[in-house]
């Protein structure tokens, strides 16, 4: 909605600046400005694009439940985190990545504890065939990537359990 208010007022507001006003209505927001693969660092500000990336599908499962956001953030020990050590090692410049290698989400550690229901659906993920799993955000919601349309679709379809406005199959756009 920014980048179509700063073209349809004539702002000529750079990507960058787009990106420090988006800061101010959400964390998740900078993200979307460039429209491109990133990795996202800080609270979400400190993006580094990834140009080489594999094109996937993508099932979202949602539990069925809410989570508190702020209960997550209250609980997560900076001290424990572990992505971000994870995710530096890799080298970005101009290579494929192998995302499901480097998936890491450190809210995921909090969530998933109050909530072991995220585990049974990464778990049911994996075992439908995806190459790696995660919790989207500070949950519930977990999503699973495929190279394979057709197993997405079946895995999409496996996993009955989940009530169809539970389930969305979709594609990165790379």
């Amino acid at each position: 909605m920014l980048k179509v208010l700063n073209k349809y007022f004539g702002l000529k507001f750079s990507d960058d600046k787009l990106r420090d006003i988006s800061l101010e209505i959400g964390a998740d927001v900078p993200f979307f400005i460039s429209g491109r693969p990133a990795v996202a660092e800080g609270v979400g500000e400190k993006l580094q694009i990834v140009d080489q990336l594999k094109p996937f599908h993508v099932l979202l499962v949602n539990p069925g439940f809410s989570v508190s956001t702020a209960k997550v953030y209250k609980n997560l020990n900076l001290g424990l985190t572990k992505c971000e050590k994870k995710i530096t090692k890799t080298l970005f410049n101009g290579i494929s990545v192998d995302i499901p290698e480097i998936l890491c989400n450190d809210l995921e550690t909090v969530t998933a504890k109050m909530f072991p229901d995220i585990e049974r659906a990464k778990a049911q993920l994996i075992q439908a065939g995806a190459e790696g799993a995660l919790m989207s955000g500070s949950g519930p919601t977990v999503f699973g990537l495929f190279s394979d349309a057709d197993q997405a679709k079946k895995a999409y379809g496996g996993l009955g359990q989940f009530s169809e406005k539970n389930k969305f199959l979709a594609e990165l756009i790379v």
